[in-house]
């Protein structure tokens, strides 16, 4: 079997990584094979080219990317797959080495969590007016899941009504590496819940099977989303970054505001580590330093 198909199946079968994940990592290392054919002329790589691969090689490609302006957030995923690829080839005893062991990873400039902030919150749920239809009921929950759950794209398009358990206050959330975990909801999100589903069911979709869908019945999917959540964002912000994302750093910096705790914050957001949920406390503490020198007399 060819390298990177067996590549593939081992990360969707064993690794159950989603699927953005495997295309992700296996288009990188398309990537790579053809920098190899454009630098040995060839039309045709042979069946263990992988073998032949440098860790000068592989510094003399990253120096290629970064002359056309490939950012070091791009070099360092590329690395990632790479090195992943090649585990997994010693893994499977097809090669014994790992040229991108001894490639370092580009610096990556920290960036703090872009949110909303609790006014343009208030806004995007108060006066933003939702039609009393399937869309407009549909649209409204999607908001509120992102915003009082804070779940990220895939984890909200994978939902169904299965997950949801209103009596309790909770939905099953299947995140990454199909980790479950259970997250909290309020009474907006039951409520807009429960305004959206005979709607959903009387344009004859199975909401056990998938929650969101589009007006034709497909599951709505990635483009979809980003699409709306841009445009709901865009009329209560100036935000040039407006996604679903921005809703989920949102849920988690207000959390930590208001006097959460971190490791509560943690799990809701499924992070494996605390060290991934503490980027947000650089939001809060620069909310502090405002408090700070607005109020004190010798700020």
């Amino acid at each position: 079997m060819e390298a990177l198909t067996a590549f593939r199946q081992y990360l969707e079968r064993e690794r159950e990584y989603s699927p953005h994940t495997v295309l992700a990592y296996t288009r990188d290392i398309s990537f790579l094979m053809e920098w190899v054919k454009t630098r040995t002329q060839s039309d045709v790589l042979p069946e263990h080219w992988y073998q032949d691969i440098t860790h000068r090689q592989l510094r003399a490609w990253m120096a290629e990317l970064l002359t056309q302006g490939v950012g070091a957030r791009s070099l360092a995923r590329k690395i990632a797959s790479i090195n992943a690829f090649y585990r997994f080839l010693q893994k499977t005893e097809l090669t014994q080495k790992n040229p991108a062991s001894r490639v370092s990873v580009p610096k990556i400039e920290k960036k703090l969590p872009v949110w909303l902030k609790p006014e343009e919150t208030r806004q995007l749920f108060d006066s933003i007016h939702f039609s009393p239809d399937f869309l407009g009921t549909r649209d409204q929950l999607i908001l509120e899941i992102l915003y009082g759950c804070g779940l990220r794209r895939a984890e909200l398009l994978n939902l169904s009504s299965n997950d949801i358990y209103l009596s309790k206050g909770v939905m099953k959330v299947k995140g990454k590496g199909n980790k479950e975990r259970l997250v909290p909801f309020g009474d907006h999100v039951k409520t807009a819940y429960l305004a959206y589903i005979p709607l959903a069911e009387a344009e004859g979709f199975n909401v056990q099977e998938i929650l969101f869908r589009d007006k034709s019945g497909k599951p709505l999917d990635p483009r979809q989303l980003h699409t709306l959540i841009t445009q709901y964002i865009g009329q209560v912000s100036t935000l040039t970054q407006r996604s679903p994302h921005v809703l989920r750093h949102t849920f988690a910096t207000h959390l930590l505001n208001e006097g959460a705790d971190l490791n509560a914050i943690k799990e809701m957001l499924g992070h494996t580590s605390l060290a991934a949920t503490q980027v947000y406390v650089h939001n809060s503490i620069a909310k502090l330093k405002q408090v700070y020198q607005k109020s004190h007399p010798k700020a």
